[in-house]
């Protein structure tokens, strides 16, 4: 068995997290850890007979920080809409120097493109493709692993 299936085995979705399949990692993760904490602080509340001021206290301070957690989490992923209009002219730019060997300006065009839609697939196909022409084989790798990433996690 990979390692990867182990880790699902302790923490569900851990593995898949490692295995960078981030949504679907994700998508059991959170709701296991949801889980484990509700059955924790079940059992705190159940057992105690008196809920002292302290443990009162705890609880508060629990649901206070996971209130802020949620929250910034989900500022974190709110994503702006994609200027349509916007990556279209980049695109034309980064594709016009990649044709006329300006290599490293279709670079830099093509990271502006993953900056305007960094959630679609095929920016970061066209910064993979320029940086390979200009012979960056890392980034090229590292936006290759970014495409396949986005694209499995859109596949589901």
């Amino acid at each position: 068995m990979p390692t990867g299936l182990w880790l699902n085995l302790a923490i569900p979705g851990a593995g898949l997290l490692v295995r960078g399949r981030l949504l679907a990692g994700l998508s059991l993760t959170l709701p296991a850890l949801l889980v484990v904490s509700a059955f924790l602080l079940a059992h705190v509340v159940a057992t105690s007979t008196i809920l002292g001021r302290w443990q009162v206290s705890l609880l508060a301070a629990y649901v206070v920080l996971a209130a802020i957690a949620t929250i910034t989490h989900a500022v974190l992923l709110r994503v702006g809409p994609v200027d349509a209009q916007a990556v279209q002219a980049l695109f034309k730019q980064v594709a016009a120097a990649h044709l006329t060997n300006q290599h490293s300006e279709a670079v830099v065009g093509a990271h502006r493109l993953t900056v305007l839609a960094s959630t679609e697939p095929g920016a970061w196909h066209v910064l993979a493709n320029v940086a390979e022409a200009a012979g960056n084989k890392r980034v090229a790798a590292k936006a290759k692993g970014r495409a396949k990433r986005l694209e499995s996690d859109r596949d589901g």
